[in-house]
This record gives C-alpha cells, sequence and structure tokens, in this order.
C-alpha cells in the first residue's frame, strides 16, 4: 500500500521541460490533448489508509495540461476524478470514453495518483479507486492490463498515449507492458510514453520530499533514470521524442 505526504508536484515541473521543446506551429496544426487525472485521498473502506497529497496531484496535472491550450495543444479537454468521483465505474467509464476521442496525431493522456498494489500473484499490478475493497482487491481495483490495453488501442489509431502514475509498485505495470512498447517504435505514428513514479518493488514515497531524487521514468520501450545529474540528460531525450513528435 501506499503510505504518502504532500510532496513537491515533480511531474508537473518535467511535463514543463518535456513540453518546452515543442515547436509553436499555427493552432490548427496543433494536436489536441484529452486527460484524465485522478487523485484519491480518502477511502471508503476503514481499512484502507487515508492519503494527503494526491488529490493535489490531480489538480495540478489537470491545471497543467489546461493551461497547454493554445499553446503546446490546440485544444485540451480535461477532466478529474477525485476522491468519491474516483470510484472504479467512473475511471473505467472515463478511460473506455478516452479510447473513443481525437483524431490520429492527438494526445491522450491518464494520470492516476493513489493507493495501489501487487495482487497475491505478484505480476497483476492494480490502482486503488475510492471504494477498493483489501478482501476483494481483483474485482475493486484497476488493473494494469485494462491501462495497458487502451494504450494499446489508442497507439493503433495513430494517437499519443501518455500514462502517468503516482502510486506504489507501478513499476510493475511497465514489466507488463514491455510487448505493447516493443510495437510502436516510430516516433512518427502511434506512440506510448510511460511516466512512473517508483520501482515495483518501491513505495511511491521512498524518495520523500527530494524532487525527482531516483524516481523513474519509462519512455517508449527504453528505461531512463531520473537522478541527479542525469535527469536533465534524459529529459533532453523527452524533448527530442516529442519535437519528432512524441511517439
Amino acid at each position: 500500500m501506499r503510505l504518502m505526504i504532500s510532496r513537491v508536484p515533480w511531474f508537473n515541473l518535467v511535463l514543463a521541460a518535456v513540453l518546452s521543446a515543442a515547436v509553436p506551429a499555427a493552432a490548427q496544426e496543433r494536436p489536441d490533448a484529452y486527460v484524465l487525472s485522478v487523485g484519491v485521498n480518502w477511502y471508503k473502506h476503514p481499512k484502507v489508509r487515508d492519503l494527503k497529497g494526491c488529490v493535489n496531484d490531480g489538480k495540478n496535472v489537470a491545471e497543467f495540461f489546461r493551461k497547454q491550450a493554445g499553446k503546446v495543444f490546440g485544444k485540451t479537454d480535461v477532466r478529474v476524478l477525485l476522491d468519491s468521483q474516483a470510484s472504479k465505474q467512473n475511471i473505467v467509464q472515463e478511460m473506455q470514453r478516452l479510447a473513443t476521442v481525437g483524431k490520429s496525431g492527438d494526445t491522450i493522456v491518464l494520470f492516476l495518483s493513489g493507493h495501489a498494489n501487487l495482487a497475491k500473484d505478484e505480476r497483476t499490478w492494480g490502482f486503488c479507486p475510492h471504494e477498493f475493497d483489501p478482501a476483494n482487491e481483483n474485482a475493486t481495483f484497476i488493473t494494469d492490463a485494462a491501462i495497458i490495453q487502451l494504450a494499446d488501442t489508442l497507439a493503433q489509431q495513430g494517437k499519443k498515449m501518455w500514462i502517468m502514475i503516482d502510486a506504489c509498485h507501478c513499476g510493475q505495470l511497465r514489466l507488463n507492458a514491455r510487448n505493447v512498447l516493443n510495437r510502436y517504435q516510430d516516433p512518427v505514428q502511434g506512440g506510448i510514453l510511460i511516466m512512473l513514479a517508483c520501482a515495483r518493488k518501491q513505495l511511491s514515497d521512498d524518495l520523500g520530499e527530494q524532487l525527482c531524487g531516483s524516481h523513474w521514468l519509462w519512455c517508449k520501450s527504453r528505461l531512463a533514470p531520473i537522478a541527479h545529474g542525469v535527469w536533465k540528460r534524459r529529459v533532453n531525450d523527452l524533448q527530442q521524442l516529442h519535437s519528432r513528435p512524441l511517439g
């Protein structure tokens, strides 16, 4: 489970560096962005510990993308689910909607901040919605398979899928996504970018307040550690991918 304190919104800082490399274009040439931002502090089940900071994460990421309308993107369609709004039904419904919006070349963003866990098989990762039940986890969390399937569907449509997760053990999703990531190597076609807060055996707050610290960032099928001394170089790699455009 995820034990978390309020901290610097590092995703926003990395995203700002990535998007700052985009070359301005005429508004009609810019891709649109469709964003689902989810943050859960309050959990319904009495045995699931409440969190701090995740709702702010969801708000901050949503606001970051809203501000890109008319700049990096033509328009931004941003939807936010916080606390009790972030039920499994609502998250799944919004994910299904994301599979139908936009056109080839557009960017689709899924941001998740809250509790997460590995299933008993230690191979399945799941994000915990508001009503997550630890006694019935497989039926009450959002599985990595559902997220990966969404990304695959969107990439096949020529869209750019960003998966951004700040939750424990989320590195497992990267491992489970390897085959799908390997299908999309041409940056001018549809593609998938994954930004994860920790490795599969880490809690997302292991790094405390340290900005970026040794957080991990996965881009397509390449593993890139974001750590002091190397993170700027890796962000530059992302800038190059975005300007081609991002794949």
